[in-house]
């Protein structure tokens, strides 16, 4: 499932701007839930070119392969969010930089990422 909206003529400080709901749902031949993500995410173009992004997601997986033939092995729940900024791309050098932290919902694993591709 896909919603989403776009605007693309110029409003206040936003030159262009995206929202879009994600939900996918997979399973196996015998009906078994084997993963769901849910994710939200938004970007918008500011008035000088610059631009932002933010994701959230929820995703639930289950392996039903992990344990070779045995029952469905449970990962941990996670929730992971992102942020990017950029300059504008139309000039001869921009830079990027994005950063993501994700947590898993039932312990304290965590995993937290920097970049600037």
């Amino acid at each position: 499932m896909f919603l989403g909206w776009s605007e693309t003529k110029p409003q206040g400080i936003f030159r262009s701007w995206t929202t879009q709901l994600m939900r996918e749902d997979q399973w196996d031949f015998g009906g078994l839930a084997t993963r769901s993500n849910t994710q939200l995410e938004a970007h918008g173009t500011f008035q000088n070119k610059w631009g932002a992004q933010a994701q959230l997601s929820y995703q639930d997986v289950v392996d039903t392969r992990m344990l070779r033939g045995g029952p469905a092995l449970r990962w941990h729940e996670l929730l992971r969010g992102l942020l990017a900024g950029q300059t504008d791309p139309s000039r001869r050098v921009s830079a990027k930089l994005s950063g993501s932290h994700a947590a898993a919902r039932d312990d304290d694993s965590t995993h937290s990422m920097l970049e600037a591709p």
